[in-house]
């Protein structure tokens, strides 16, 4: 069966070359590779360009209208490909060379829509492992939706990807294939993995990355999240005034600080000393950049994250 691989990128010249070979000596070949250029300045395109030229792939298709959000050019990518399964990933991640073989395998074996590979996540730096930690988990496997092979008339049944996105267009797809009880199975055989950063690298970009990335919790249909942290920090603001802050400065503090990312990573990072000492800054620092996410705050003073 004829697989169309969608890739979105901007300003990815320094992975695109590892991404394409790993597309290239894939185990069953795509019958197309689509990628979809979001506005990049960089020579992203003239890397896609030479390896064309260099490898004599016809099977590459490049794609570019303008500045656009990733979402959107996974959309653009899903309505110009040819095949009735597409494959979505993007870039920076090192691609297991059975990912197409393993998932489509699993997939016609389960009658399943879609299926999700995981991720691996560690972090690199000091800062990079204790935003991972948070968010995804240090030294930990969970299931993630780049990477997915999916049956293109799930993605037009439920209206493609939520349009004009930078974030949360992932949990936004799950949910609207849940209320359909589209089948989803998760391969745990074939792993992603980040080159080199998971998260960020200094405390600005994190806190700006996470601002960017939830301003679009708002539109995702069911999602609780934006609600629950305006919610807490009017309880918290409340609790200060009536002279109870200390209760829940000290909850959060072992909450927020420990047990969320304690609870996401392997037991491998308690050997992590000066990371243990790192979680809760960073989860302030996380709390702190959603809440200017969801009141649009970084939008207001114009801080933005490249």
């Amino acid at each position: 069966m004829n697989i169309s691989v969608v890739i979105p990128y901007y300003n990815e010249s320094s992975t695109l070359e590892r991404t394409l070979n790993a597309l290239a000596n894939q185990t069953l070949s795509p019958s197309e590779i689509i990628l979809v250029d979001s506005g990049s300045n960089d020579n992203s395109p003239l890397v896609i360009e030479e390896f064309i030229k260099e490898r004599h792939a016809k099977n590459i298709i490049l794609l570019t209208s303008g500045e656009m959000s990733p979402s959107s050019s996974i959309n653009l990518g899903v309505e110009k490909s040819s095949s009735d399964l597409v494959a979505y990933v993007d870039c920076g991640l090192d691609i297991p060379l059975n990912w197409l073989e393993s998932s489509l395998s699993l997939m016609e074996k389960s009658n399943a829509d879609i299926i999700s590979p995981q991720i691996y996540t560690v972090g690199k730096e000091l800062i990079d492992k204790a935003f991972t930690s948070h968010t995804y988990g240090y030294d930990s496997y969970r299931p993630c939706l780049t990477g997915s092979l999916i049956k293109k008339i799930l993605i037009e049944k439920v209206n493609y990807f939520l349009p004009n996105a930078r974030a949360s267009y992932d949990i936004d797809f799950i949910k609207k294939i849940n209320i359909i009880n589209a089948k989803r199975i998760i391969n745990s055989k074939t792993v992603l993995q980040y080159f080199g950063t998971n998260y960020c690298r200094t405390f600005i970009s994190g806190i700006l990355k996470i601002a960017a990335y939830s301003e679009n919790g708002w539109r995702v249909k069911g999602h609780i999240k934006p609600y629950f942290y305006i919610t807490a920090l009017l309880i918290l603001l409340a609790g200060l005034y009536l002279e109870h802050g200390m209760t829940i400065l000290i909850s959060y503090f072992f909450v927020r600080g420990y047990f969320i990312p304690l609870s996401r990573s392997s037991r491998n990072i308690w050997k992590e000393f000066k990371l243990l000492l790192m979680l809760p800054i960073a989860g302030l620092a996380i709390d702190f950049s959603r809440i200017i996410g969801y009141l649009f705050i970084h939008k207001i003073v114009s801080l933005k994250w490249e």
